[in-house]
């Protein structure tokens, strides 16, 4: 029990240096921010460029550390859209319970998602509209 305190209270005494993330066009308070780790980065970090170069407001969060979580970055009342490269779903759980908002989840099991699906994403999260999803479909055997 004395190395596990020890070990707690070195993560909560030095929280500044271990927890990194980057933020971006989050100046002009957009009402929707996708939110990204790992994989999927570099394929937000385009869509929503490519959001911006078309007029929409769409901010990003890239967490490049997890634990200990970065709750501050989600108390803003603002609508998230966690892209993940799985199907079920492990950081969206995270902001849900830090988010002060609404929060989407996009998960994908081994393929990255396209630029278009994200900007019809944040098309339709902006504009208020629910996404399209296609239903999991069993493969036959």
């Amino acid at each position: 029990m004395k190395h596990t305190y020890r070990l707690v209270d070195k993560i909560r005494n030095h929280r500044d240096l271990i927890v990194q993330s980057e933020l971006t066009h989050l100046d002009d308070d957009p009402p929707l921010v996708a939110v990204r780790y790992g994989s999927p980065s570099r394929v937000v970090r385009s869509a929503v460029k490519a959001a911006r170069a078309r007029g929409l407001k769409v901010g990003a969060i890239r967490l490049k550390s997890l634990c200990p979580f970065q709750d501050h970055l989600f108390e803003r009342h603002r609508t998230h859209l966690v892209v993940e490269l799985n199907l079920d779903g492990q950081l969206v759980r995270e902001v849900q319970r830090a988010s002060g908002g609404e929060v989407h989840f996009l998960g994908r099991c081994g393929e990255l998602p396209a630029i278009s699906e994200l900007l019809n994403d944040f098309s339709d999260l902006i504009q208020g509209r629910p996404l399209a999803r296609k239903p999991f479909e069993r493969e036959a055997w």
